[in-house]
C-alpha cells in the first residue's frame, strides 16, 4: 500500500514539476517580450517588429529563465534549512537584541551620514519648506498645497525650524536625517526580529542584514529629507502588521490595543504619501478574504477611519482652517493627459474635432508639441486651474472612445511613460534610465530662490557628487546592471513572488500577506515616470520591503514542506 502511494504520489510530482516548467518558460518569453516592446519604444519611439527585437526577446526570456531557476535553486537549496534554534540569540526578540541590530545597521550607515553633512534634500523638500515660510514656490504664491502631504511638510518645517533656532536651517535638515536614519534602522531591525519570532532561520535573517547594512540604495534613500523616506519605515511596519493579520487569521485585530495600533500606522500610510490611502484600501479589503468575521468587520473599519479623515475631515475641516490648498487632478490623469497628446501629436488631421478641442481647452494648444513620451509633467504640468472642471467629463467621455479609434496608439503613450518598469540595462546611451541612480548632490541647500530666507545656506556637494560617480561607476559594471536593474527589482521580483507562490501551492490567503508589496508595484503604472532619480521615489518601497516579503515568503513555504512530511508519514 506504502508503495503504491509512493508511485502515485512520485507520478503526481514529476507531472507538476513538468507543468510548473512550461508555466516558467511561458513566464519568461511574456517578460521576454515586455523587455523587447520597452526597448522598441526608447529607441523607436514606435512598435516595430523587426528580427533583432525578436532575437531580444528571445534572449531576455532566457536570461529570465536563468535567474528565476537560480532564485528557485536558492529557495529549496540554500535558505529555508530548518535552523537550530541554540544559533538564533541574535534576533531574538528583546531589546538588547533589537538595539544591537539596530546599531549595526545605522553604524553600517553612518560613513553616508557623515560625508554628506549637512544632509540631503530634494527639489520637492525645497517647495515643501517654502510653503511652509510662506514664501513662493512652484505651486502656490505661498500658502501650503496638499500637492505634497501636508503631514510631510509640517515635519520637514519644524525641523528647519528647530534648527534655525540654534543658528542654521542646515542644522535642522542634518538632525532630521539622523532621526530618519535611526527610526528607519530601529523598523528594519524589528522585522528582523519578527521574522526570526516567526520561525526564520538565522541564516536568512543574516542576509537579509547584509543587504541591509552593505547595499547603497537603503541609506541614501532612507537618510535623506524627502517625503519618501517618511514613508519607508512605515510602509514596513505595514507589511509586517498585514502578515500578523494573515497568519493570525485577524485574531490578532480583537486586541483593541493592536487594532489602535494598526489603524494608525494605516493613517500614517496615508498622511506620508499620496498613494497612501490606494494601498491601505485595497489592501484592508484583500485581507478580508484571510480572516475571520469579525476581523472584517475592524479592516472594515479601518477602512472608513482612513477614508473618512483623508477624503472627509482633512479638505472638508482642516484644510480650510489652515488655508491649505489641496493638490490638482492633474496628477490623477498624468497617463490619460499623455496618451491624448500622443494622440494629436501622431493624428493631428484624424482626430475628432470635438476631441481635440477639449485636449486643448485642457491641456493647450502647444501640447503636442510639449509632449515628451518618458516623462507627463510637460503635459500635464505642476499646478491645476480649477476653472478646466468644467471640460472633465467631456474630455473623460472622449478619452474613452478615443481609445477604440486609436488603441496602438494609447498603449505606446502608456508604455512610453513606464517603460523603466520593463527595459532591462544594455550596453547603450540609456542605460542610466534602466538602472536604479542615487541622489546624494543635495547638501547644496542653496539651489533655489529664497533659501537664504529659511535659513538655508549650505551650498558645498562635492562628496555627493563623489559617491554618486563611485555607485555610478558600480552600477554600470556587467553584475552592476543585474544588481541595479529598475525592472529586475520591480517587475521581475514582483512575477517571481507570485510564481512561487503558486508553484509551490502556497494557500491562497496566505498569499494575501503580500498584498502591501503588489498593491504598491501596482501603483507603480500610474506613475508620471519610470526614468532617472525622480522614478525612484516610486521604487524605494519596492525595494525595502522585497526582502521581508521573500523572508515570509520563504517562511510559508518550509510550514507547508513540514505539514507535507507529516502527511507522507
Amino acid at each position: 500500500m506504502k508503495s503504491r502511494r509512493y508511485v502515485k504520489r512520485r507520478e503526481k510530482m514529476l507531472f507538476s514539476q513538468n507543468f510548473n516548467r512550461i508555466v516558467l518558460i511561458v513566464i519568461c518569453f511574456f517578460l521576454g517580450i515586455l523587455a523587447a516592446l520597452a526597448d522598441m519604444l526608447r529607441v523607436q519611439g514606435h512598435f516595430t517588429i523587426t528580427g533583432e527585437y525578436c532575437f531580444q526577446a528571445l534572449f531576455y526570456a532566457c536570461f529570465a529563465f536563468v535567474l528565476f531557476s537560480l532564485g528557485d535553486f536558492l529557495l529549496n537549496k540554500k535558505v529555508y534549512k530548518k535552523q537550530n534554534r541554540n544559533n538564533s540569540w541574535f534576533f531574538s526578540k528583546n531589546l538588547k537584541s533589537f538595539l544591537l541590530v539596530s546599531l549595526i545597521i545605522l553604524l553600517c550607515w553612518s560613513p553616508y551620514l557623515i560625508l554628506l553633512y549637512p544632509g540631503v534634500m530634494w527639489y520637492d523638500t525645497s517647495n515643501q519648506l517654502l510653503q511652509w515660510n510662506g514664501l513662493p514656490n512652484l505651486f502656490t504664491s505661498g500658502s501650503i498645497t496638499d500637492h505634497h502631504p501636508v503631514f510631510d511638510t509640517t515635519v520637514f518645517g519644524l525641523f528647519v525650524d528647530l534648527g534655525n533656532m540654534f543658528g542654521s536651517g542646515d542644522l535642522g535638515i542634518y538632525l532630521f536625517c539622523w532621526v530618519q536614519s535611526i527610526i528607519t534602522t530601529c523598523t528594519l531591525s524589528y522585522s528582523l526580529q519578527y521574522l526570526q519570532d516567526m520561525g526564520a532561520s538565522s541564516r536568512m535573517c543574516k542576509i537579509i542584514l547584509l543587504m541591509y547594512c552593505f547595499f547603497p540604495l537603503f541609506p541614501l534613500y532612507a537618510s535623506c529629507m524627502v517625503k519618501d523616506a517618511v514613508f519607508l519605515p512605515i510602509i514596513m511596519l505595514f507589511s509586517i502588521a498585514c502578515h500578523r493579520i494573515v497568519v493570525t487569521r485577524g485574531q490578532c485585530l480583537i486586541s483593541n490595543r493592536w487594532m489602535c495600533l494598526f489603524i494608525l500606522c494605516s493613517v500614517l500610510m496615508a498622511l506620508t504619501k499620496k498613494t497612501g490611502l490606494y494601498t491601505v484600501v485595497p489592501v484592508c479589503i484583500l485581507l478580508m478574504l484571510a480572516v475571520v468575521v469579525k476581523a472584517r468587520i475592524r479592516l472594515l473599519l479601518c477602512v472608513a477611519v482612513v477614508c473618512g479623515l483623508m477624503i472627509g475631515i482633512f479638505p472638508s475641516v482642516v484644510f480650510p482652517a489652515f488655508n491649505i490648498q489641496e493638490g490638482g487632478k492633474q496628477e490623477l490623469l498624468a497617463i490619460p493627459f499623455q496618451q491624448s497628446a500622443r494622440v494629436l501629436r501622431d493624428h493631428k488631421n484624424e482626430v475628432d474635432p470635438s476631441y481635440r478641442e477639449v485636449i486643448e481647452k485642457i491641456l493647450g494648444d502647444d501640447v503636442s508639441e510639449r509632449y515628451n513620451p518618458y516623462v507627463a509633467d510637460p503635459v500635464k504640468g505642476y499646478v491645476w486651474d480649477t476653472a478646466k472642471d468644467k471640460y472633465l467629463d467631456e474630455y473623460i467621455t472622449h478619452w474613452i472612445s478615443g481609445f477604440w479609434q486609436f488603441p496602438v496608439t494609447y498603449i505606446e503613450a502608456f508604455l512610453s511613460v513606464e517603460f523603466g518598469w520593463l527595459a532591462l540595462p544594455t550596453a547603450d546611451e540609456c542605460v542610466d534610465e534602466r538602472l536604479m541612480p542615487v541622489y546624494a548632490q543635495g547638501t547644496n541647500h542653496a539651489f533655489f530662490e529664497g533659501h537664504d530666507e529659511i535659513g538655508l545656506m549650505s551650498s558645498d556637494s562635492n562628496n555627493g557628487q563623489k559617491i554618486e560617480k563611485f555607485i555610478n561607476w558600480i552600477e554600470h559594471t556587467p553584475v552592476g546592471m543585474v544588481l541595479f536593474s529598475k525592472a529586475l527589482w520591480t517587475t521581475w521580483m514582483a512575477v517571481f513572488v507570485l510564481y512561487e507562490s503558486f508553484r509551490r501551492k502556497i494557500n491562497i490567503r496566505n498569499v494575501l500577506a503580500f498584498s502591501p508589496y503588489i498593491i504598491t508595484y501596482c501603483l507603480l503604472w500610474v506613475s508620471p515616470v519610470s526614468i532617472g532619480v525622480e522614478a525612484m521615489r516610486y521604487v524605494v518601497p519596492q525595494v525595502f520591503m522585497l526582502p521581508f516579503v521573500v523572508g515570509t515568503m520563504v517562511l510559508f513555504l518550509r510550514n507547508q514542506e513540514d505539514v507535507n512530511d507529516v502527511s507522507y508519514r
